[in-house]
């Protein structure tokens, strides 16, 4: 029997990683007018924004691993296990 949550936990982590990626591209894209900047009003706006992708990039991927892995692991068994061999 499939848990309830299993699927919705799956859809959210593949939609935050693929988020966290788009942003980090994003990021890279702002980074480069960064550079190529001339007056200090767009390097500050420049600036503020590049980081603010890279933060919200960082966010979307770890929400996105989170649900994923918690999506995976979840198998019907009430509570979540761990195991493992020493």
């Amino acid at each position: 029997m499939r848990p309830p949550l299993k699927t919705p936990l799956l859809i959210v982590g593949g939609v935050g990683v693929t988020a966290g990626i788009g942003l980090y591209v994003g990021s890279i894209i702002t980074h480069g007018k960064f550079k190529k900047a001339t007056t200090s009003a767009d390097v500050l706006r420049l600036q503020g924004t590049t980081n603010s992708l890279v933060i919200a990039s960082g966010a979307c991927l770890l929400v996105g691993l989170g649900s994923g892995y918690a999506g995976i692991i979840l198998d019907g068994a009430p509570g979540f296990w761990y195991t493992t061999r020493f």
